[in-house]
């Protein structure tokens, strides 16, 4: 008996791998069954309750407020998208209770896990929007559990819980904090359950009691509490009024001396989601606009981001990886010139490695144009770039106007046999 992936109706879609005969008829039912499921995703995320099915023989998997988990799952993919819109209608009618009560008869289904698997996700996620407090409580052993199969949808309820009713949510974290749910065994808390739901509770308070959420914060003992400002605080499609409150929380705890680090840890999330290098600078300059960042804000935020995208060195394989770079300072100069040159050395030093004759380039063409040696002498002082590239290097060295740089940097070369 052949069970079929909820994954073929529910998105993403990714890859369609059919093999044998028909295959362009199976290829336009699943292109069909991508289109209903979006369609369904965006009524749920909307809250639209969907249409009221036609009549087909897909009504025998519903018993009154029971779905036939057994013979859904065996169903084909057409039958499957058949059911699909019948037992969507039928979860949105479904109580908190009688939601679980459906989980838990999937659960019990002797088929292999990942068959039923994002059937289970889409009821926890109805019951997340329909009493997410009942889900927290039914899973509260695995709110601190980091390999929980279940984590997203805990901090989506908590996070939704935390807008409804944030005194409730708060009490109830705190709850599980007392009971050792979220004992810690990392020094710097770097994958904590407990990061997100604080951090979910921080969002919706800043809006309804910012004073309440930076006594909250600012109680909590370091490392936790950097750990807590620095986890994606401003969020993706924050919007500016809320951006705003949640930077002045940042400041009004770390401090004037840690706010610019804070802000850049909890942004970056919000920055890195681009689809380019030019939907990068946007979004940098987006936040520096909402949040009124100031110059040394600008530049903190501006380094750390580009520099964490930066890791992959894939970028040093670019066919227009000239241009790049030089976009990039040019960019930095403009928005955020305190960490120009900063970002250029790490930029220069990284394609050096591999493209020592384009990243030597770049180096002298920023010499000329600001008449500074900084550049150029932080490039030759990157750990091995010399004395892997001595006879390139040296017209590099010769450029140095201060002799004593010069000369510190001659003692990285190779030494002559």
């Amino acid at each position: 008996m052949r069970w079929v992936k909820l994954s073929n109706i529910w998105p993403p879609v990714v890859a369609l791998a059919v093999v044998g005969t028909g295959i362009g008829v199976q290829r336009r039912e699943m292109a069909g069954l991508e289109l209903r499921a979006k369609a369904l995703r965006s009524r749920a995320e909307r809250d639209v309750r969907p249409a009221v099915p036609e009549k087909d023989s897909s009504a025998s998997v519903i018993d009154g407020k029971r779905i036939d988990w057994g013979k859904l799952l065996v169903m084909n993919v057409e039958g499957q998208s058949r059911a699909f819109n019948r037992v969507e209608r039928l979860l949105y009618d479904l109580s908190a209770e009688e939601l679980l009560a459906n989980f838990d008869q999937l659960a019990l289904l002797d088929v292999p896990a990942e068959k039923k698997k994002e059937w289970e996700d889409l009821l926890l996620q109805m019951l997340s929007r329909r009493d997410p407090k009942r889900l927290l409580e039914r899973f509260s052993e695995e709110v601190g559990v980091v390999s929980s199969p279940r984590r997203g949808v805990l901090f989506q309820a908590f996070a939704r819980w935390s807008e409804q009713d944030s005194a409730a949510a708060a009490a109830w974290l705190d709850a599980q904090v007392v009971t050792g749910k979220f004992d810690n065994k990392s020094i710097n808390w770097m994958n904590s359950p407990r990061l997100s739901f604080e951090a979910g509770l921080l969002r919706a308070w800043v809006n309804a009691d910012p004073a309440s959420a930076a006594a909250r914060v600012g109680a909590m003992q370091e490392p936790l509490r950097s750990a807590v400002l620095g986890n994606d605080l401003l969020e993706w499609g924050c919007e500016a009024e809320k951006a705003k409150k949640v930077a002045n929380l940042i400041r009004e705890v770390a401090g004037e001396a840690q706010a610019p680090q804070m802000l850049a840890e909890s942004s970056f999330q919000r920055i890195a989601r681009s689809s380019g290098d030019r939907q990068t600078y946007e979004n940098l300059e987006r936040l520096f606009q909402d949040i009124e960042a100031t110059p040394k804000e600008r530049d903190a935020v501006a380094l750390y981001s580009l520099s964490v995208l930066l890791r992959d060195p894939k970028w040093t394989e670019r066919e227009d990886v000239v241009s790049y770079v030089d976009g990039m300072r040019a960019w930095a100069l403009s928005e955020a010139p305190g960490a120009a040159n900063e970002l250029t050395i790490k930029v220069l030093g990284q394609l050096g490695v591999k493209r020592f004759d384009d990243a030597a380039k770049l180096a002298i063409q920023y010499q000329e144009a600001s008449g500074d040696d900084s550049v150029l002498v932080a490039f030759l002082n990157v750990k091995g770039l010399v004395r892997a590239h001595p006879a390139e290097a040296l017209p590099l060295l010769e450029r140095i106007s201060d002799p004593a740089k010069r000369e510190e940097i001659r003692k990285l070369f190779p030494k002559q046999p």
